[in-house]
This record gives C-alpha cells, sequence and structure tokens, in this order.
C-alpha cells in the first residue's frame, strides 16, 4: 500500500489545549484544511518508498524552497484514505531544488472538487486525532543537517535556494 507525505502547519491539526465550546462534539476546527490548498484542482503529495527510505530526502527538498529555517510539520497518510473518493494520482514533477526527488516521488491528487477535498480534509482529521503520533515534525537543527548532506552530495542545487536559508544553514 502506498504512503503519502503532505506538509502541514502542526497547530492547525493538533487538539487545542482550550477546546472551542461553539464546536460540536465529533467536529474538528477548519483550519487544517488550508494545510491542504489546491492548485488547479490538484493536491500536491509525495509518496514513500515501501521502506520510507525516501522521507528525509523529501524533507530536505521541501525544506530547500523555504526563506528560512524553520521546522518542517507533516503527515504521512496510507493511500486508503483516498478510496472512494475519485481522485486520481498523477505522477508529475515538484517544485523544489531536488530534480531527482522531484521526478522520481512527487504526484498530485487530481480531479479534486470542494465536497473530495472536504471528504479527505475529515478523514485525515479523524485519522490524526486517533492517534497524535501521525504529525511529525523535523526541528531545524535536523533540518539543517538535512540541507548540507543534500548539497554536499549534490542531490539539492544550493545555488538556487533562498540567501536567507543559505544563512540560516551558515552557507
Amino acid at each position: 500500500m502506498a504512503r503519502y507525505l503532505r506538509r502541514i502547519r502542526r497547530g492547525n491539526w493538533c487538539p487545542r489545549e482550550e477546546p472551542l465550546d461553539w464546536l460540536p462534539a465529533g467536529e474538528r476546527p477548519a483550519d487544517a484544511l488550508g494545510d491542504l490548498k489546491t492548485r488547479e484542482c490538484s493536491l500536491s503529495v509525495w509518496q514513500l518508498t515501501d521502506d520510507g527510505s525516501n522521507r528525509e530526502r523529501i524533507l530536505a527538498a521541501i525544506a530547500s524552497t523555504r526563506m528560512s529555517l524553520g521546522p518542517v510539520d507533516y503527515i504521512v497518510f496510507p493511500s486508503e484514505m483516498l478510496e472512494g473518493l475519485g481522485l486520481v494520482v498523477v505522477k508529475c514533477a515538484g517544485d523544489t531544488h531536488d530534480r531527482v526527488a522531484n521526478s522520481a516521488w512527487h504526484h498530485d491528487l487530481t480531479r479534486v472538487s470542494d465536497q473530495r477535498l472536504v471528504i479527505l480534509g475529515r478523514r485525515l482529521l479523524q485519522w490524526v486525532s486517533e492517534d497524535g503520533t501521525r504529525l511529525s515534525r523535523v526541528i531545524p537543527p535536523n533540518l539543517k543537517l538535512l540541507l548540507i548532506a543534500g548539497i554536499d552530495a549534490g542531490r539539492l542545487a544550493g545555488d538556487k535556494i533562498d540567501e536567507r536559508l543559505r544563512k540560516d544553514i551558515g552557507l
């Protein structure tokens, strides 16, 4: 079964310390849906290899497009979350500074309608809420190491990385 990685903002997915008194039981704040922003009815995701060995490279690729060093939050979800939605998974080029990651592991979930996105969002929120460990974060010191390793190994085009990020990682 395929697994997909999607960058998110952890604060939008974590349960709040103080619950919203107006929110009915069984419902979640809508903020998480903002992390499922589409473009041309497509949602960008990254496919992990069966053993997950490409996770760090994907995270470095995602981080390489940022303007500064900060945590990268993400979720990894199984392809079964997509069942019955009518979404089509299309392998297409990503937009990071790692050409191999872009061509090998980036996919778009296509044919995303408003209803399909809401259903997917609800599924993911429910799935995440069942187990808080399904939210992951790479902290800046670890991200710095991933970025430097990617640049040193020639996987990341260091000259294309924003100057502010380059400064943050000491280049």
